[in-house]
């Protein structure tokens, strides 16, 4: 570019060879000149060439899943222009989704012509996700995405136990004073007295132990022991998400691809 890169070529059979290699993306012009000799006159020749930046481009299905369930999504990296290197994954969007999580490699390593393939995970279950947390696998997966967990509290409730005593008290005393004055009408009063004192007591004793014998019904909504919480599945529906590759030393260089999930 605008620099002799070498005085003389040799001619073999006539023909000069000369090989250019350019890392920076631009276009050239190379300039070759003939002094030209005894038999020849000289000449002077010149072509342009364009010379495109190293990068890489992304590929990524659509996926249906069934809410709870995992599935795998198969990515391709293609390389273009020759592009090596390594590729860390980001995964946007997705508004709405919920109870949902990614796992795939921390970084995809690319080489030569020919396009790589890397897989993702995808867990829509707040337990499946809270269980695999953001350990790094064997395989290398890691959490590439964590879409919010809902949760929600459980709590027992307390209801009184009613014994017949509690519901009732004044109609049932009513009626056993009727039942007394009718039966003992005709018997004097000394007697009348004594008995319905004993009635009495015995009724107010009977009333104490059944009310000293309820107790109350616990609920506990929580599905176990005093509380905790539940979890759920991720809604159904259809997301937007953007899948997004990015060089790990020249973060300059990435590549981007939309696709949806959707949730049955």
């Amino acid at each position: 570019a605008g620099s002799v890169v070498n005085a003389a070529l040799p001619l073999v059979n006539g023909v000069a060879t000369y090989s250019f290699s350019s890392a920076t993306a631009a276009s050239d012009q190379i300039t070759a000149t003939y002094s030209g000799d005894s038999v020849y006159n000289s000449s002077i020749g010149s072509i342009n060439i364009n010379v495109g930046a190293t990068s890489f481009t992304l590929t990524a299905p659509n996926l249906t899943i069934t809410s709870g369930a995992s599935a795998t999504q198969t990515l391709t990296i293609t390389p273009v222009n020759g592009y090596s290197g390594s590729i860390s994954l980001n995964i946007s969007g997705g508004t709405g989704l919920t109870n949902t999580c990614v796992f795939g490699p921390t970084y995809i390593t690319v080489s030569g012509t020919a396009p790589t393939t890397a897989t993702l995970t995808y867990y829509t279950s707040a337990a499946a996700c809270q269980a695999r947390g953001a350990v790094t696998g064997t395989n290398g997966s890691a959490l590439l995405k964590q879409f919010p967990i809902t949760t929600t509290s459980a709590s027992n409730s307390t209801t009184p136990a009613h014994t017949p005593w509690q519901r009732a008290p004044l109609p049932v005393a009513a009626l056993a004073g009727v039942l007394l004055i009718g039966t003992f009408r005709r018997r004097s009063h000394l007697l009348r007295g004594i008995l319905a004192l004993a009635f009495v007591t015995a009724l107010s004793l009977g009333g104490l132990a059944l009310t000293g014998c309820a107790g109350s019904v616990t609920t506990n909504t929580g599905g176990g022991g005093g509380g905790g919480t539940t979890t759920g599945n991720a809604p159904a529906g259809t997301y937007s998400l953007t899948l997004t590759g990015a060089d790990t030393v020249n973060s300059t260089i990435t590549a981007s691809t939309n696709f949806t999930i959707t949730i049955q």
